[in-house]
């Protein structure tokens, strides 16, 4: 006669799912060689067996009939006994689910089973480790062990290897075994004594900064791969349209790689594109933003302010920076250090591009002129020859203190990449990626001394025409740079602008590494003339690779050569064969 079953109450974890089950054990039934799995009987116990798949029973099935762990499942083991006693972490059961690493002594396991491992495993790894508490005081106190080493030893049961050797902790330079240096580290970054300086304590991330290469560098570092920050632009107003997409554009942020496609034009951005596109932003914030002629500063637009453009601005040059594009060298020198500090900087105050009514103060000899004048600017002093440095103070201070806003707001977006805290720490080597000083524009020089040329060989007919052209393109840019301080239109062409018609940038490349692998393909058609019925061809560019291919037969005096150029610069801007 066969005893009453006991129930014995379990969980189980499959597949992710918590099953909450009983165990019917019976003392007899020892020829049974499996177990079967019914659902709950709702209180009646009246229960059906679950059948067996071909794999048996399957994490999908159980789920299934259990209405996702919410049914009770019981459990009649077909033998003496079920075996509880816990796998190990390799088992092969194991195989399919997610693990991790135990910190303390890195070995792998289930995630389901390493919080029950960690608390066993840091007892061992740290025996003498206690938390000291008062009641009366909340702050937490450090224990001894993360302050000197100790030795860690460990039994065989615990399946955790023992770890050799110690590590200097590289804040204070003392050596910890592997088992101890995190936790040692992790207090030791909390101490208040001034055991380093203050730059490196709050901008660690830049103590290896030395020079404007290692910024663009720093800054490249941090662009997100993640995603990218897709704009689609067209050619014909790409500055306003820029700014409205880039505000608008809410998928991702502009931290993100920068991939740029023109309306109706089949280009992929490789990256010529990008730098296309960050070249005329830069230039149209210039002129659209700012005010002043060699060096510049914000203009006191409250509309712009209003619309966050500056903001929008300093986000497009710090991605500038950061992806390629040229940099905002322009900016006066009291706009850069404010960008620094926050705060302004009175040693610049009497600078006289500041206003031009400073000039005509300084150099009058009579102030009834400009009495309304001054007076606009909030000086409310004595108005006369021996309060004028008062008064060009005042002047200056009216120029700069009404532009703190749109300083404030370009602040903000370049801050997109964490850029003032570099900034802050290396003041001067950013400096020259904001504050106008040497000219470094693209001159004739800095193309032709990076052409790579593919030409015919030496002594032949066609090499001696390729020579030519090479000759008339290095006259041509000469003429362009002579031409460029006259140069008052946006259609007339520059150095600048044929540099990026052939590459997609107008400007020098910041990276000393990208200016020594830069290189221009120069390329000749001698077969043009195959072509039926056509009386003109025109130089093609590719951007992505930097090549441009000179059509032979329609450039062989200098008159050619100089409208060909011309016209295939103008009109030959997008993803079109002229």
């Amino acid at each position: 006669m066969c005893h009453p079953p006991r129930l014995e109450h379990l969980k189980l974890l499959i597949d992710g799912t918590l099953y909450k089950c009983y165990i019917i054990c019976y003392s007899t039934y020892p020829f049974f060689q499996s177990c079967l799995i019914l659902p709950g009987g709702n209180g009646r116990r009246k229960m059906s067996a679950i059948p067996l798949e071909a794999e048996g029973y399957t994490g999908a099935m159980l789920r299934k009939v259990s209405g996702g762990g919410k049914g009770t499942l019981y459990i009649v083991p077909l033998q003496d006994e079920l075996d509880l006693s816990p796998l190990p972490a390799n088992a092969p059961e194991f195989a399919l689910m997610p693990k991790a690493s135990c910190k303390h002594c890195f070995a792998e396991m289930p995630l389901q089973m390493l919080a029950l491992h960690d608390c066993k495993c840091a007892s061992h790894t740290s025996p003498d480790l206690e938390i000291i508490s008062d009641d009366d005081d909340d702050d937490v106190q450090f224990p001894e062990v993360l302050q000197t080493p100790v030795p860690v030893q460990m039994t065989e049961e615990d399946h955790c290897p023992q770890q050799k050797g110690d590590v200097q902790c590289p804040i204070c330079g003392i050596s910890f075994p592997v088992l101890l240096i995190e936790e040692h580290a992790s207090h030791c970054g909390q101490r208040t004594e001034d055991t380093t300086s203050p730059e490196r304590e709050l901008h660690p991330e830049t103590d290896d900064i030395s020079c404007e290469e290692d910024v663009i560098m720093w800054l490249k570092s941090k662009v997100d791969t993640s995603k990218t920050f897709e704009l689609c632009v067209s050619r014909d107003n790409m500055f306003e349209r820029g700014l409205k997409l880039w505000k608008r554009n809410k998928k991702a942020t502009p931290i993100n790689p920068l991939r740029i496609k023109f309306l109706g034009e089949a280009g992929i951005d490789t990256g010529a594109l990008r730098k296309e596109f960050l070249t005329t932003m830069v230039s149209g914030i210039e002129q659209r933003l700012f005010e002043g002629v060699k060096s510049k500063m914000p203009k006191y637009s409250v509309n712009d302010f209003d619309e966050e453009l500056f903001r929008i601005a300093g986000e497009i040059f710090a991605t500038s920076i950061a992806q390629g594009g040229p940099a905002p060298r322009f900016l006066q020198r009291w706009c850069y250090n404010f960008l620094v500090s926050g705060k302004l900087s009175l040693d610049q105050v009497l600078d006289p591009s500041l206003s031009p009514l400073i000039t005509t103060v300084a150099e009058a000899s009579d102030m009834t002129d400009y009495i309304a004048d001054i007076m606009d600017c909030g000086y409310t002093g004595k108005i006369d020859m021996e309060h004028k440095e008062n008064i060009l103070r005042a002047i200056g201070l009216h120029v700069m203190t009404k532009r703190m806003p749109m300083l404030q707001q370009l602040r903000e977006g370049l801050d997109i990449y964490g850029f003032s805290q570099v900034m802050q720490a290396k003041t001067e080597e950013c400096r020259s990626l904001f504050v106008a000083g040497d000219d470094e524009s693209v001159d004739s020089h800095y193309i032709t001394s990076h052409l790579a040329l593919v030409m015919s060989e030496r002594g032949c007919n066609k090499h001696h025409k390729e020579t030519q052209i090479l000759e008339h393109f290095q006259d041509f840019l000469h003429e362009l740079e002579v031409a460029e301080p006259d140069a008052t239109s946006e259609d007339i062409t520059t150095v600048p602008s044929v540099m990026q018609w052939i590459t997609g940038q107008a400007h020098r490349h910041l990276l000393l590494s990208d200016r020594q692998n830069f290189k221009i393909t120069v390329k000749f058609d001698h077969d043009c003339h195959k072509m039926p019925n056509h009386t003109i061809c025109y130089p093609t560019v590719s951007a992505c690779t930097d090549t441009i291919t000179f059509p032979v037969a329609h450039m062989s005096d200098y008159g050619s050569f100089k409208n060909v150029m011309t016209t295939a610069i103008k009109y030959g801007v997008g993803f079109d064969r002229a």
